[in-house]
């Protein structure tokens, strides 16, 4: 397996674990269909960095590339919406 395609592995895996736990914690949601995330959350961004990766230690111990984890935290959180403004479960309703 060359190098790089063992990186976007690395890459995806750190994305899911973080958006797994972000879930978990209740520091994001989805939206009733799945199609969104929304921001769920009163802590500062430190807080929630310090939350998950204390959370990654007991749970994913083999994935301690931190600053690559805090990386993508910082992205879920970017991508969420302030609110469940999803037009999908708009259009439902």
């Amino acid at each position: 397996m060359s190098l790089s395609k063992r990186e976007l592995e690395k890459q995806e895996e750190y994305r899911a674990i973080a958006r797994e736990i972000l879930l978990e914690m209740a520091i994001i949601r989805t939206c009733h269909c799945g199609a969104i995330t929304y921001e769920t959350y009163n802590l500062e961004k430190g807080q929630i960095y310090g939350s998950v990766t204390n959370y990654v230690k007991k749970k994913y111990p083999e994935n301690y590339d931190y600053k690559m984890l805090h990386k993508f935290i910082d992205l879920e959180l970017k991508e969420a919406h302030s609110e469940n403004d999803c037009a999908y479960c708009s259009n439902l309703n």
